[in-house]
């Protein structure tokens, strides 16, 4: 397929809400049944991950983390979890969630906060702060404080990606002071318990500069290997080149996926095999906040 052409078809890619039969009303329906969809216990869902069946979730109005798994298609063993210290007036500011290979959780504030969890989340085990002016001086370009991490994943040794949401948007590459930049590449992800330093500085950063992603809400890896992001503006998925070289300024996005109309406040992604599932805000007219997508073809460069 071409660069910006439609990844799948989402005229058969119909969206089924968790828990209920696909809809025949087409995409820019939402019926009375789907609006009864799953509900996970946190108003706004910012974050989304999962590693084997388990998935967790983060709010950034909350410092509650949210355990499931889905069972045909719907949230099981739904349990609420307290490790992370306890959101103030402003809301917790928690964006982004992943897991190290070892199944502990790493929980990124949008602040640059990284909180190192313990694999049943009963404890912080570590935290570390990411130096969001050393991202300034990668981009060449003054950061919005409004709009800083929204995506999160583990690499091996002490590295991280982190997905900043706009004003620019971009993949910024976080690691130990004084180390190189190992990009990504299908495979980089952590394979053991993450040590992360007190500082991360960045080591790389890549643009996004497409009109698919005006912005970035969440950063995951696809089950073809490849990083995909969620933009909540645009209401679509993007799947990005397989590989981010270090001496590379930017992430070009090869597929996109379009989300149905109706999808506000969209800012958790992760996948179930080849499904997507797609977490976002309460809204006035729908309590569900957790859906899950039929399987979308991947395709191997």
């Amino acid at each position: 397929m071409r660069k910006g052409s439609t990844y799948a078809s989402l005229a058969a890619l119909v969206l089924a809400f968790v828990g209920c039969a696909p809809s025949d009303q087409g995409l820019g329906q939402e019926s009375e049944d789907q609006r009864s969809g799953a509900t996970l216990p946190l108003r706004e869902v910012s974050g989304l991950a999962v590693k084997g069946q388990r998935f967790v979730a983060v709010g950034d109005r909350s410092s509650t983390v949210v355990t499931f798994r889905l069972a045909g298609g719907a949230p099981a063993d739904v349990r609420a979890h307290a490790p992370l210290p306890k959101a103030g007036r402003k809301g917790s500011q928690y964006e982004a969630v992943s897991f190290d290979g070892a199944g502990n959780v790493v929980v990124l504030s949008e602040r640059g906060e990284l909180f190192t969890l313990s694999a049943d989340l009963e404890r912080e085990e570590a935290s570390s702060q990411l130096d969001w002016d050393s991202a300034s001086e990668r981009l060449g370009a003054r950061l919005d404080d409004n709009s800083l991490g929204e995506g999160l994943v583990v690499l091996e040794g002490g590295h991280v990606l982190v997905a900043l949401e706009k004003n620019p948007s971009a993949i910024v590459e976080f690691g130990p002071s004084g180390e190189a930049a190992t990009g990504y590449a299908p495979g980089s992800v952590s394979t053991n318990a993450v040590s992360l330093p007190p500082t991360l500085v960045a080591l790389a950063a890549w643009k996004i500069e497409d009109r698919h992603a005006p912005d970035v809400s969440e950063l995951t890896v696809g089950p073809d290997g490849a990083l995909w992001a969620l933009s909540q503006q645009a209401k679509t998925l993007v799947r990005f080149e397989r590989v981010l070289r270090p001496d590379e300024s930017r992430a070009s996005v090869k597929e996109h996926v379009a989300l149905p109309s109706q999808f506000e406040g969209a800012e958790g992604l992760a996948f179930d095999g080849s499904r997507p599932v797609v977490a976002r805000d309460r809204s006035a007219t729908s309590k569900s906040n957790l859906y899950v997508l039929d399987p979308i073809a991947t395709e191997r460069e």
